[in-house]
């Protein structure tokens, strides 16, 4: 048996648009230099730099520059990058940690399950509530129902 390095792993899982956005949004709640970190792996991930900067217009040497930590890019070249790697900037309201999960609907109690799990599995309870909902608008995409809630507390596909 292989064992899989974690970043081969990673830059495949940031080809799919819902991961990489869970992950990008992450980072960025943490800072922007976790942030521009998770970028950079991004390009990496899907298509890389020589592909990024001749999308972009950008030089390579200006790419990996704004990949450092403690480099500050500005917002428009952070843009031009987001759009070479198919994704793009949105604002939402600042949301207090006690209150995440409700700007989707999410009752109260089904969200502090989703942290508890989150927790167990060493995650985000935001990326988590991503993820699932990826998911489900897959499965929806793919012809198959989603079903209300189950006695679980995620929810079954049907």
């Amino acid at each position: 048996m292989r064992l899989v390095a974690f970043d081969e792993t990673l830059y495949r899982e940031l080809q799919d648009d819902g991961f990489a956005t869970a992950y990008l949004q992450d980072a960025l709640d943490d800072n922007l230099e976790e942030f521009m970190i998770a970028l950079g792996k991004c390009v990496r991930a899907r298509g890389g730099m020589t592909k990024c900067a001749r999308d972009t217009g950008l030089s390579r040497e200006a790419l990996y520059r704004m990949f450092e930590p403690g480099a500050n890019p500005t917002m428009q070249s952070m843009e031009r990058i987001l759009r070479a790697a198919g994704l793009r900037l949105c604002l939402g309201p600042d949301i207090p940690a006690e209150e995440r999960g409700q700007a989707v609907g999410i009752p109260r109690f089904l969200y502090e399950r989703l942290e508890q799990q989150a927790q167990r599995q060493g995650v985000d309870a935001d990326t988590l509530v991503q993820s699932l909902l990826g998911v489900a608008v897959a499965q929806m995409d793919a012809g198959h129902s989603v079903s209300p809630a189950s006695p679980a507390g995620i929810g079954h596909l049907a």
